[in-house]
């Protein structure tokens, strides 16, 4: 929870209000990984340019660290209806969102169901569940010209039990 300060931080100084999240935290966490995420795999360039043209402030280096877990990469405030997000571009082609505050099966349903709608074809991979410490699924994703691995991993906030938790959509290339 401690990194999303920089993210109301950034607000701030971007002019941006902080809002509660509303009930479409999911939806435009979905959204933003299917639009941005799905065609900016494997290419940061190509995902930069695109947080770039939709002028999405980047987080200083030191913030961006507690979001891309030690990698190299840059991450990008991305906040809209309420529902603070993060867009992680990692230097080895990965993409992710991190979403604040967010049911994470609704997350998950909306994400599966979006990406359904527009033709991917997905197949479960995996799930993993430690109770009040991490939730997981993966999934490969793929379309007639290309393949994804997808996760979606749920973080609960230790320090604030009765917030909504963290959850990180992750896609790499490959399929």
């Amino acid at each position: 929870m401690r990194r999303w300060i920089w993210l109301a931080m950034a607000l701030v100084v971007t002019g941006g209000a902080v809002q509660t999240p509303r009930d479409h935290t999911a939806e435009e966490g979905a959204a933003l990984f299917v639009v941005a995420c799905l065609p900016g795999t494997g290419t940061p360039a190509k995902l930069r340019n695109w947080a770039s043209r939709h002028q999405l402030p980047a987080l200083p280096p030191e913030a961006a660290a507690s979001f891309l877990g030690g990698q190299p990469g840059q991450v990008y405030m991305a906040t809209r209806l309420g529902a603070m997000m993060a867009l992680l571009s990692y230097n080895n082609g990965a993409c992710g969102v991190n979403i604040e505050s967010v049911d994470f099966n609704r997350a998950v349903s909306q994400l599966s169901g979006d990406m359904q709608r527009r033709g991917f074809d997905l197949s479960p991979v995996a799930a993993e569940a430690k109770p009040g410490v991490k939730t997981a699924v993966a999934f490969k994703a793929l379309t007639a010209k290309r393949g994804w691995l997808i996760t979606a991993t749920m973080h609960p906030h230790e320090d604030a039990p009765g917030v909504l938790p963290e959850v990180d959509l992750l896609a790499t290339a490959g399929s």
